[in-house]
């Protein structure tokens, strides 16, 4: 079985390089459900995995060696009480390095209770956590108030200027079906929640994306089919400006970084400010910029990761094959490589009548691309 897994990663690695595409290059498999991926500067390797089951024995690893996945920064992160939501990690959704070279990890708070995920967040489990990766400690915890979330708020995904203002910004989409982007002041903690319900952030009605060539629902036991309502999602910084998607659509908007900081504009005139990046061939999972003015995207429905060229506006393909199985999640590496995640997200009971379709191992890949981590 294993030979013949190496053979079709061969297969398709040469299948890529016949059609002018980088080559994917395996370096690690996981048995857990991975979505996050960040990259050191030195080269370590972080993952998060969303809280899938009441007993999971990690929800962000470390990656050592070429097997294994160990528990960081240690197991007590891993678990905890809801009367402390702010102190460990309830359901991590993503990792980030920074340009100070400092881990972030992104919390919903969605505990996972009585067999399934919950509709909303716990008081106080909404936070982003940054940790010092010479000491392994934690440096600050930064906890969504009340005003920056609505009811059924699912912080998705991060991305940082750290040469913005006194300490920094955080830009942060909220994947409910209002959509957000939530801005953080990192040396005042300030946070503000910016074109909620707006139709930049909000999905398309009724939205119908494919997958493998099938019309793509979700398909919960017991329910009618019902259309995908996934909000801001993808999220990457290049260029001054904030790129970001709704899930359900095919748009990417962008707006300049220094507008959705500046706590003193109001939502009206944040609005006028926003632009229409482009439209995608596919619907969108995660994002990543890099140093040549690329914003990367997953492209489910092409098996893809796709780029924005943000001077042109023009999309392209950067990588096509089979075994881009939902590539979910992005980290440029100092290295010249792009790393990403492929987590068959549609085998998830959701979208398949309660049956569990997803089967480990899954993949994190390499692709070579020549650049660096985006100057923001």
């Amino acid at each position: 079985m294993r030979v013949f897994y190496l053979l079709s990663l061969l297969f398709a690695s040469v299948l890529c390089a016949e059609v002018g595409y980088p080559s994917l290059q395996l370096i690690h498999e996981y048995q857990e459900w991975p979505t996050g991926i960040a990259v050191s500067a030195s080269g370590r390797l972080f993952t998060a995995f969303p809280r899938q089951k009441e007993k999971q024995p990690y929800t962000v690893t470390e990656t050592l060696g070429t097997s294994k996945d160990q528990a960081y920064p240690n197991t007590e992160y891993q678990s905890g009480s809801l009367n402390n939501p702010s102190g460990w990690f309830i359901d991590a959704q993503s990792v980030v390095i920074d340009g100070l070279d400092r881990l972030w990890v992104l919390d919903t708070g969605l505990p996972f209770q009585n067999g399934s995920k919950a509709k909303k967040p716990v008081p106080g489990g909404p936070k982003i956590m940054s940790f010092d990766l010479r000491t392994n400690k934690l440096i600050r915890t930064y906890v969504m108030p009340p005003e920056a979330l609505v009811e059924k708020s699912s912080i998705n995904d991060v991305r940082f200027n750290v040469s913005q203002g006194r300490a920094g910004f955080a830009y942060i989409s909220d994947t409910a079906e209002e959509g957000a982007i939530i801005v953080v002041d990192l040396q005042s903690g300030a946070t503000v929640r910016r074109l909620s319900n707006s139709t930049f952030t909000r999905p398309d009605a009724k939205f119908v994306g494919s997958y493998r060539g099938v019309p793509f629902y979700k398909r919960e036991k017991g329910k009618k089919f019902a259309h995908l309502t996934n909000g801001a999602n993808a999220i990457a910084l290049s260029n001054g400006k904030v790129y970001f998607s709704p899930q359900a659509s095919n748009r990417f908007h962008c707006v300049s970084q220094d507008v959705l900081a500046d706590f003193s504009k109001n939502d009206a005139e944040i609005a006028v400010r926003v632009e229409l990046a482009t439209r995608s061939p596919s619907y969108s999972t995660g994002a990543e910029s890099d140093s040549l003015g690329r914003v990367y995207y997953g492209a489910p429905e092409q098996d893809a990761i796709n780029f924005i060229n943000t001077t042109s506006s023009e999309v392209q393909v950067f990588v096509r094959s089979p075994l881009l199985k939902w590539p979910d999640s992005f980290s440029q590496g100092l290295d010249g490589y792009l790393y990403a995640t492929s987590n068959d997200l549609p085998g998830w009971p959701q979208f398949n009548n309660g049956k569990e379709l997803r089967k480990p191992p899954f993949h994190l890949y390499k692709i070579w691309n020549g650049a660096k981590p985006a100057g923001k």
